[in-house]
């Protein structure tokens, strides 16, 4: 137990309660945060000849208060008494166990301060590092070039992607499409634009341009005899192959009492396609060069060809024909009506020996050939002293024969090389329409004839 001295006047209070009240005043004021005691406040009871209240001394007017040390005080005796321990003391729960005001007054904890783990969720530190500032975004990849078909151009390469539109510095968009890559005969794309400038970055690379297509070549060379027909106008039919130079170009003409030859732009491939009437067994026709010079062996022939009718009048109109004369007993044609059959058939025939069955070696259609639509036509006759030959008709064989042997060297030497016109008088010319004639010095597979169908 401390000892503890106090100052006593008349008619005071025992000094265990004036110590109890003190006691809590500063368990409280130590809650709050102050360790300030106004002893003014405290006091005692009431009694006689002092005006009910017993004055104690300020905390000023207490000289040398220490702890231990005697307080003395004017009038006074020195009066002793034991304090109870600390720990003997019960701590205050709640400003409800303080007397009177001093628990109304003293006792708040004001509402405004703020609890430490308030302050630490109140969001960034101040001078926090901000975040990092992204890059622009990549740039679309550009799209590939098509590919191109037979003789066809590659398709274009594609644009390059956008730039990122993203923070200062960022890169920007990503390298153009690779150009197309042509098939056979094909140009390649052109190359894919540079991407565009970010905010503040670089813009992207440019495309590679695309190759070409199988063989390097624009043309196939063995492509020697090409009419696209694709002129508008004029006499002259341009040979586009390799052979190139003007060497075989045709002619258009007319013989006879009516009919025409001029280019239309009804057309399967390009731009136009040759037209030719037939009236009053007059018509127009195309003169071509020999053709046992340009592909004395192997070979394939191929064209699109639209009748513009299919009656009796049409039986016999020749697609075209190499001989020298109806007098003579050779004979390389393609007639779009067979008559001499019930099926009408389309028929390709090559002989040295005479228009018969037995001097013949002869490609068949199963049915005649319908007007007023575009069908494609390939021959092939591949190398060998005997070979099948093969018909087709719209990109599939519809006719072989394994017993053929002649080619156009076998012919001798042909001097009436048309194309819509047949040797023979009574026959009459071409009704309809021919587009994309090709001659190639090699028997082409059964893809390279179904890409010669899809090329539009």
């Amino acid at each position: 137990m401390k000892r503890c001295w106090h100052v006593l006047t008349p008619d005071t209070t025992s000094c265990s309660v004036v110590v109890r009240r003190i006691l809590s005043l500063c368990l409280m004021a130590i809650v709050a945060g102050a360790c300030s005691v106004d002893l003014s406040r405290l006091r005692g009871p009431a009694s006689s000849g002092r005006d009910g209240a017993a004055d104690f001394p300020a905390v000023s007017d207490v000289a040398g208060a220490g702890g231990g040390e005697d307080v003395i005080g004017a009038d006074s005796e020195l009066v002793s008494f034991d304090l109870p321990a600390v720990n003997d003391v019960a701590v205050l729960d709640d400003a409800t166990d303080l007397p009177g005001s001093v628990a109304a007054e003293d006792a708040n904890v004001p509402d405004d301060v703020a609890d430490s783990s308030d302050l630490a969720a109140s969001g960034e530190e101040s001078g926090a590092a901000p975040p990092d500032i992204g890059g622009g975004g990549a740039g679309g990849g550009g799209g590939n070039g098509g590919t191109g078909a037979v003789d066809a151009n590659g398709g274009a390469g594609g644009d390059g992607g956008n730039g990122g539109a993203g923070a200062v510095d960022a890169n920007g968009g990503a390298s153009g499409g690779t150009g197309g890559t042509g098939a056979a005969d094909a140009n390649g794309g052109r190359a894919g634009d540079a991407g565009i400038d970010s905010g503040g970055g670089a813009g992207g690379t440019g495309g590679d341009a695309g190759f070409d297509g199988g063989g390097g070549a624009s043309v196939d060379p063995d492509l020697v005899l090409w009419y696209t027909f694709d002129e508008s106008s004029g006499t002259t039919v341009a040979d586009s192959s390799s052979s190139g130079g003007g060497l075989y170009d045709g002619t258009l003409g007319t013989a006879g009492t009516g009919g025409s030859a001029t280019f239309s732009t009804d057309c399967q491939v390009g731009t136009h396609a040759l037209s030719l009437s037939d009236s009053n067994r007059g018509g127009g026709y195309v003169t071509a060069p020999a053709p046992e010079a340009l592909a004395p062996g192997d070979l394939t022939i191929a064209v699109w060809i639209k009748l513009a009718a299919a009656t009796s009048a049409e039986n016999w109109e020749r697609v075209f024909d190499f001989s020298s004369g109806s007098t003579s007993n050779a004979f390389f044609y393609l007639t779009a009506r067979a008559s001499d059959v019930s099926k009408i058939p389309l028929r390709f025939g090559i002989s040295k020996s005479g228009h018969t069955t037995a001097a013949e070696q002869r490609l068949e259609s199963p049915s005649a050939i319908t007007a007023n639509a575009w069908h494609h036509i390939a021959i092939v006759l591949p190398a060998g002293a005997t070979y099948t030959g093969a018909l087709y008709i719209d990109g599939v064989v519809v006719a072989t024969n394994s017993a053929m042997t002649l080619h156009l060297s076998d012919v001798v030497t042909t001097t009436l090389n048309w194309l819509g016109r047949s040797p023979f008088t009574n026959d009459p010319f071409f009704n309809g329409s021919l587009d994309d004639f090709r001659i190639y010095k090699r028997a082409l597979s059964a893809t390279e004839i179904s890409a010669l169908f899809l090329l539009r």
